[in-house]
């Protein structure tokens, strides 16, 4: 069975029949000499590096789009670096093209390229602002704290108030289970903090989870002062296992609000929420500019002029 030759890229397809109809029209003129032969090379190289940035700048694009919607740190590294190599690969097209269009001297590609350049000066900027908030990351992080540093310092205040809950003291497991109740409701509230976008939205959670942490400290203080006259409390001044689990219980509540203020810190920057609007808003118009303008430059060098054999 015959093979099925791979078809040629979009850019190959579209210079190919331009290129055959370019030397019959150098032959039925005369221009086959080596004039002809320059400006078609010429020709050929402008077109393809044009059709070659047009891919860098949606290879970056994209890339940036998915550092963004990575599921971890790592694949959004990998996926902004990607991008980094598609625009950096785009700076050299357009270096090359604009050093061919400046050689040729033609006065509508000089004219037709400016915007181009500018509007990649202009992009640019927006990428490596972009690429800034995806390396700090800082939303990403904040989860992981509040998935994994936050939630243990609870369990561990958890286990810590677990001999007060055991005991027959109903007054100090009522003040245990308040403390762990505000600590967890705090815990809750920490996905609705990173995800929200306003700074109001932020003030108001905050509000809340400092509510949650004034009556956290109220049970562990009425929970010590329990255990302080408690008849678990040992002779000549040594504490009893209440008073050690509400001591316990105090240091693990301090390891979370600790934890917790590192998180509202990293929240409050939110990073990936000013990269979302980034990509969504000013990258996006850029986006469309540069490849509408890059669009209207290889409208002029598919014009074919050559003025050096005229």
């Amino acid at each position: 069975m015959a093979s099925i030759a791979s078809p040629r890229p979009s850019w190959q397809r579209r210079l190919f029949p331009a290129a055959c109809r370019l030397l019959v029209l150098g032959l039925l003129c005369g221009c086959g000499g080596q004039d002809f032969q320059a400006n078609l090379h010429a020709l050929l190289e402008k077109q393809r590096l044009a059709a070659q940035l047009q891919q860098s700048l949606l290879t970056t694009s994209d890339g940036a789009n998915k550092s963004l919607l990575a599921p971890d740190e790592e694949a959004a590294s990998r996926q902004a670096a990607a991008a980094k190599a598609a625009f950096e690969a785009g700076a050299a097209q357009l270096q090359s093209l604009s050093a061919l269009i400046e050689k040729g001297k033609n006065p509508k590609e000089i004219e037709a390229i400016k915007p181009v350049v500018a509007d990649f000066a202009e992009l640019g900027s927006a990428y490596a602002a972009l690429h800034a908030l995806v390396a700090r990351n800082t939303n990403v992080r904040a989860a992981r704290l509040s998935r994994y540093e936050a939630a243990q310092a609870v369990d561990r205040l958890r286990q810590a108030l677990a001999p007060v809950l055991a005991a027959p003291d109903c007054p100090a497991a009522a003040a245990a289970l308040r403390a762990i109740a505000a600590a967890q409701a705090i815990l809750i509230l920490h996905p609705l903090h990173i995800d929200e976008r306003s700074a109001a939205g932020m003030d108001a959670l905050e509000a809340a989870m400092n509510q949650d942490d004034r009556e956290a400290r109220a049970a562990l203080i009425a929970l010590a002062d329990l255990a302080a006259t408690s008849a678990l409390s040992g002779p000549s001044g040594d504490d009893g296992a209440e008073a050690q689990a509400a001591k316990a219980a105090q240091d693990a509540y301090e390891a979370f609000w600790t934890v917790h203020a590192a998180i509202i810190g990293l929240s409050r920057e939110n990073s990936n929420i000013e990269a979302i609007a980034l990509t969504m808003g000013r990258k996006q118009l850029l986006q469309a500019k540069i490849l509408t303008d890059l669009a209207a430059l290889a409208a002029v060098i598919d014009e074919k002029q050559f003025t050096a054999t005229r």
